[in-house]
């Protein structure tokens, strides 16, 4: 209906994604479930990304594409969208990731009538993993956090967070406005950033369903940006620190955090200074410095590789 306030504002970032655009439109207009609007925003892009997004912004009226004069980043351009988001809520999907049919429908009856603290909703997700060889693996999972009360909340969920604007996430649009938006300052980790805020003003809520696809492609850009990361973790640690000095196992989780990514880029000295910190203030870790010296002995791919191998990524 003409003037309808959407209930999603699909939120679509997208640099240079030509090939792989039309799969994540076509995953949206599919749904069953109409009341959406999509928000495309082309963050600079040189291949022709904007002719395709803009093809179906003249077929669909739900469809807006906005354009970026300079690239500047994943976060800057979800904010754009997000300024222009008419929604209750926003629904994030990156333009090399996919809805599942029955996606939307899930999400409006999990959410419709939940009161207006709920801020935050995902579903299950099936992800798919691309290798070199032109080969895939395919995995469903769905994250299902179990302490929901108080201080404990905020720990549990900040320390064990599965969820990302890559992988099934929604955020109601008016607290997602009241955390701040997206830090576009950060290269990477601006989600996990957005949660820290958003956590301490928000509920939420999920569906075991797994209704979207998550594609991990072999070297991804983002993902392996080790320095990027180290980075973004360094101003969280700064960012935050009032709530880090509440939860001393907060401030642990992001230390690690930091001194992991900060071995995988070769970053020797923010490694001593940030295990100074965590020896000094927590105990040192021993499987942190196992991996700074497999560093130092086999190299970084070998050391990463060994390292993951071990399982000690998730246990550190």
């Amino acid at each position: 209906m003409k003037g309808e306030v959407p209930f999603f504002s699909v939120i679509m970032p997208v640099y240079n994604r030509c090939e792989l655009l039309k799969r994540a439109m076509e995953s949206v207009l599919i749904q069953d479930f109409e009341n959406w609007e999509l928000l495309i925003v082309d963050d600079c892009s040189a291949d022709g990304t904007f002719d395709v997004a803009n093809e179906y912004q003249l077929k669909d009226k739900r469809i807006k594409v906005l354009r970026h004069n300079k690239n500047l980043g994943a976060a800057a351009a979800r904010n754009t969208a997000i300024l222009e988001a008419r929604g209750i809520w926003c629904s994030f999907l990156d333009s090399d990731n996919e809805m599942k049919p029955g996606y939307l429908i899930e999400c409006y009856n999990s959410l419709v009538g939940e009161p207006e603290e709920t801020g935050i909703f995902w579903t299950g997700m099936e992800k798919v993993r691309h290798f070199k060889n032109g080969g895939s693996e395919t995995s469903g999972s769905v994250w299902t956090p179990e302490i929901q009360h108080s201080e404990e909340k905020t720990v549990h969920f900040l320390t064990n967070l599965r969820i990302g604007t890559g992988t099934a996430l929604n955020v109601r649009t008016a607290l997602l406005k009241k955390a701040g938006l997206f830090d576009a300052s950060l290269r990477a980790a601006e989600d996990t950033d957005l949660m820290y805020r958003l956590i301490q003003i928000s509920g939420y809520k999920y569906s075991p369903k797994i209704l979207f696809r998550y594609h991990a492609q072999h070297g991804d850009r983002l993902t392996k940006d080790f320095k990027n990361q180290t980075e973004a973790y360094l101003k969280i640690h700064k960012k935050h620190a009032q709530l880090l000095n509440k939860y001393p196992k907060l401030e642990i989780h992001v230390l690690k955090k930091i001194l992991r990514y900060a071995v995988f880029s070769n970053d020797t000295q923010t490694f001593k200074d940030h295990y100074k910190i965590l020896k000094s203030k927590f105990g040192g870790n021993a499987k942190l410095k196992l991996l700074y010296f497999l560093n130092g002995f086999l190299g970084n791919k070998s050391a990463v590789a060994v390292y993951e191998k071990m399982s000690l990524y998730r246990k550190a």
